[in-house]
């Protein structure tokens, strides 16, 4: 006779996230030391939209990452992205839920953990915090090398395009797209007097020990 496997299957973060959140499956959180933590992460999350500035929401959206991580170590980033969404639900996060759904994102992000997603995080945020100084130089080397040495991504194309601005880029929103990409929303003002307000969708890879920017897909904007 064939002998039954009696082995419990561990609940996924985002399972666990779900009870929490719905306020029950105490037999799941027994299965989950880490529920205090997920407990504390839902109790003290604050909507994007109502922190102070651009550069808050970004803060927060990597202390989340850290967080989440710490909590559980094994998180894919499928897990966190569908965890974020159901706390922005929860908390009635209507602005941030309204902007994700404009960044949409139709690829597959390639970072499957939630540390690297916390990278990806950052290495957006250099990227356009060196458009914004007009660096195109600094910029690119966050490009794959295909990309990097000539084409709208190279050095000499990004500073030529954003050195000269009149109001130089800022960004105004950093989010974990569904897709697992990191989505931005960014505004500047050409020479011309031409305002720009886009947005676009990064999505990174692997290449050594770093994480690159492998493709941007923009969707609206100069």
């Amino acid at each position: 006779m064939r002998t039954p496997n009696l082995a419990v299957a561990r609940p996924s973060l985002f399972a666990v996230a779900l009870l929490l959140i719905l306020g029950g499956g105490s037999a799941a959180h027994a299965q989950l030391r880490s529920q205090t933590d997920l407990a504390d992460i839902d109790r003290t999350f604050v909507c994007p939209e109502n922190l102070p500035s651009d550069e808050a929401r970004q803060n927060a959206l990597e202390v989340f990452l850290e967080r989440v991580g710490a909590a559980e170590k094994s998180v894919t980033i499928r897990e966190v992205v569908g965890y974020r969404m159901t706390l922005l639900r929860k908390h009635q996060c209507y602005q941030t839920l309204r902007n994700i759904a404009e960044l949409g994102g139709t690829g597959t992000a390639d970072g499957q953990s939630v540390g690297g997603a916390r990278i990806d995080v950052g290495v957006t945020k250099r990227f356009y915090g060196y458009l914004a100084a007009g660096d195109g130089e600094r910029a690119s080397a966050l490009i794959i090398p295909e990309k990097r040495y000539s084409g709208p991504l190279s050095a000499g194309a990004l500073t030529r395009y954003y050195a000269p601005m009149r109001v130089p880029l800022n960004l105004q929103l950093v989010e974990l797209a569904p897709d697992g990409s990191v989505g931005v929303r960014y505004a500047y003002q050409l020479n011309s007097g031409q305002w720009c307000n886009g947005s676009a969708n990064l999505y990174m890879t692997s290449r050594g020990a770093d994480r690159l920017i492998g493709r941007i897909d923009a969707h609206h904007g100069c």
